[in-house]
């Protein structure tokens, strides 16, 4: 579950403009709006923002306006693999856990229930690619940060991985390293440790 419930709630009073900038770094594609009181108000999430896109709303309008709000919640408390079994019927990839007053104290997402292989955890990856026949994409990002979908292939990459049951990462890094870097961190948003092999000169595979 996430460290810091805070870092996905968000106020009635926020643009939707807002909404996508948290939800663009918080990474797990949620938010939760919340009234004065931190009472759970509705959901957003990134296939709202999606549909907002297509729709053509102003995305300096109040982020109520494409929020969900009849969300599937779960109280504090209750058993996991009832959760589970919520997300299964509903086919959801997140379910806030709220209180008695139903303030957010938890988020659930569909990953802590995934089985995970056995056999490896750690993986190196290769990501020192300058994508010479991507420019001028990759004039300012290297191969690996090139976005498909909503995201950098190199998350793509890691959250297959972390499915895999991958937990320790290492990077390697030479093209534009600091865009990968400040991008990923040390993996801690992504429930993972990342360090980086940074090469002086270009290596290859």
């Amino acid at each position: 579950m996430p460290p810091n419930i805070s870092n996905y709630l968000i106020a009635d009073t926020a643009s939707i403009r807002q909404v996508t900038e948290i939800v663009n770094k918080n990474r797990v594609g949620i938010v939760l709006v919340v009234d004065n009181d931190g009472v759970l108000l509705g959901t957003i999430t990134d296939g709202d923002i999606r549909r907002a896109i297509l729709a053509g709303v102003d995305f300096s309008g109040k982020a109520t306006k494409i929020m969900c709000d009849k969300p599937v919640v779960a109280r504090a408390g209750v058993r996991p693999e009832m959760i589970r079994t919520m997300m299964e019927e509903y086919r959801l990839h997140h379910i806030p856990i709220v209180d008695e007053r139903r303030r957010p104290v938890e988020l659930c997402h569909v990953e802590q229930f995934l089985e995970r292989p056995r056999g490896f955890s750690m993986a190196v990856v290769m990501a020192g690619g300058d994508g010479e026949r991507l420019r001028p994409i990759t004039d300012s990002i290297p191969k690996p940060m090139v976005r498909v979908g909503d995201r950098p292939v190199l998350e793509h990459i890691l959250r297959s991985l972390v499915e895999s049951g991958v937990r320790k990462f290492y990077f390697s890094v030479n093209y534009k390293a600091e865009v990968i870097d400040r991008y990923f961190g040390d993996g801690q948003a992504f429930g993972v440790a990342i360090e980086y092999l940074r090469e002086s000169q270009k290596l290859g595979t």
